[in-house]
Formats: C-alpha cells, structure tokens, sequence
C-alpha cells in the first residue's frame, strides 16, 4: 500500500531543465519509498520518467476529480501557489529562486497572498531564502539541495574526451549570465602557464553563435570547444574527462553541474555570487574567484590543480551527502508530518 498519493505540479513540464531533473528525480526517489507519484502540468513537452503518472491540469478547473485523489499537491511553480487558496489538502511550495527583480516580486506576492494556504516552503539553497524572507511569515522552510546521482556520476569513469591539459569544462544553458565570455577570455592567460589549455562549453543558447564568433576571431579554435547540448551518458563522460569545472556566472540559485562535477571527484572554481560561495564553504570541493576577474579565476585553477586529490575527494563525500537517495528521504520526512 503506498504511503500517500503526491501530485508534482508545475506550469510547463519539459524533462531537461533544472526543475525537470529536480521534480524528475524525486519522483523516483520518492517512490522507491513508497509514495505513489505523478506529475502534473498545463503543458507537456516531454513524458515524464517511466512509472511516473502524467496528470494534466486544467486553469479552469485546477482541482478537478483526478486532482482531489491526491493526498499533497507539491508545487515547483510560484503562479500555481494561487489555487493553494482552494487547496483542501496539504500544499508545498518548492522555492527554485527568481533570476530577475520581475520574477522575485511575483513569487513573494504569490506566498503573501497564499501565506495561510502553503503548509511548507521547500528551498533549493540558502541563498534563495533571502529572496523571500519578507514574504515568509509564519510559513515553514526547510532548505533542501537538489540532489545528485553518486552512482552515475562517479569517480572510476572512463577519460574519453581529453584534449588539453589541464582539461577545463563549463556546463549550462548558454544566456548573457553565465559570462562564458569570461572563460574564453581566460583562455589567454592560461595558455602562457599551461600551453596546453583546453576548454570545453556544453550547452545552448541565446549566446551560442556569439560565442562560436568570439572564438573564431580570437583564433581559439585548438583550445576551445563549443559542444551544443548533449546526451546524458555524454556528459557524464566529459565530466570524468576534465581537470577542473570552471563557470564565472553572475547569477545561480543553486548550481547543480558544479555538484555532477563534484560527484565525479572534480575541483571546480566558481565565481563569488552567493551559492556559489555557500557550496564551497559547506563542501570544501573548488576555490572561489572574484567575478570578471580572469587572473584571479586562472590561480585558482592553478590551486585546485596542485591540490587536485584532496579538493576532489571533498567535493565527492559532498556530492555523496546530498545524493538523491538522501534528499528524496529528507523530503519524504516532510511528507510524513502533513499526512
């Protein structure tokens, strides 16, 4: 007999983004605990995971029959906090942060509103609660990290995608925030203390044929390599395959490619925005560099390279804390209270 009936809502549901891996993976983790799962949207683009019910939502009539058999309606989507305010059973949100000012006031006007409604607020990071803190009240929150799969990406992987040496990997979705500028323009200087640099860029974006521009009239061509997006069994191996992860972002919420990279026993170095510097004081697995600084990102990749095994093995026992076994069974704790 499952231990509850629990409804995944977001707006749109597409299987690779950072809220599908989240809902993806917790679904199956909490299902293997016995939780009898589903997924529900306005709109699918993708199905969801094998063994996962797909429920379609109606903006009408949101908690339609199909809806009412749910036991917890867990929410990923601020715009669908309103219809807590018709809930008659226990409703989470689950706080993914605001990448704009625009999206961080809709998402404290959705739990002012909503605030006697929300049973719990789950959030994927400290650093994201300072947006809401005001908006809170009474609500309870728990931070809860997005988790990581230790087993698939782990550290006895294959190296087939070495290039360079010292082998450097960013990976993310290629918008004007995550600065990957900066790490091509870094490229310069860290050629002249290692000639063998090679910097690999998975992901697509609004950015990619800039990018792809920058790198042609800079003659980086043997030193930089522009992937696309990639399957999943392929980037684990570009993982395994690197030196250090690399990303001089201006803007993360959490940043979970830096933890996949972890997983696999890689250093990573990370710019100076507030996540970035929470995963490394509570893992110890990268350094932190001033944000537009190249000189500075280059010494700390120099300092993850010296200190290569030691930064690795804390990054994975990290990774290893936060596997999604474990955030699914912390997860499922919050569950427990509200059935």
């Amino acid at each position: 007999m499952a231990k509850g009936k629990i409804l995944m809502t977001v707006s749109e549901y597409r299987f690779f983004t950072g809220h599908g891996t989240g809902i993806n993976n917790l679904c199956l983790g909490l299902k293997d605990l016995g939780f009898e799962m589903a997924i529900g949207a306005f709109k699918f683009h993708d199905k969801p995971p094998e063994g996962i019910d797909m429920v379609n939502l109606k903006k009408t009539n949101f908690f339609s029959e199909e809806v009412k058999k749910f036991d917890i309606i867990h929410n990923n989507h601020p715009k669908l906090n309103y219809y807590s305010l018709f809930s008659p059973k226990p409703f989470i949100f689950h706080l993914y942060g605001a990448s704009n000012k625009i999206q961080e006031i809709n998402v404290k006007l959705s739990i002012l509103l909503c605030k006697r409604k929300i049973s719990r607020i789950l959030a994927i990071s400290h650093s994201v609660t300072y947006q809401v803190n005001n908006a809170i009240n009474k609500i309870p929150i728990k931070v809860i990290y997005l988790g990581v799969d230790t087993k698939y990406f782990n550290t006895n992987l294959e190296k087939k995608f070495v290039k360079g040496n010292p082998q450097l990997l960013f990976v993310g979705v290629l918008y004007p925030h995550k600065n990957v500028n900066l790490l091509i323009d870094s490229i310069h200087d860290l050629l002249k203390k290692f000639p063998n640099t090679h910097l690999q860029i998975v992901g697509n974006g609004s950015e990619f044929l800039n990018l792809k521009q920058k790198i042609k009239n800079e003659k980086l061509e043997s030193n930089v390599e522009l992937l696309g997006n990639i399957e999943k069994e392929e980037l684990r191996d570009r993982y395994a395959s690197c030196d250090v992860y690399v990303t001089a972002s201006k803007h993360e919420m959490l940043d979970l490619p830096a933890i996949e990279a972890m997983s696999c026993g890689k250093p990573v170095v990370l710019s100076d925005i507030p996540v970035h510097k929470e995963i490394i004081e509570k893992s110890g697995g990268g350094r932190i560099f001033s944000i537009n600084n190249k000189k500075n990102m280059s010494e700390m990749i120099e300092n993850c390279l010296e200190n290569y095994q030691e930064i690795g093995e804390k990054g994975r026992q990290f990774a290893k804390e936060n596997n999604w076994a474990k955030i699914s069974k912390k997860v499922s704790m919050i569950y427990d209270e509200l059935l």
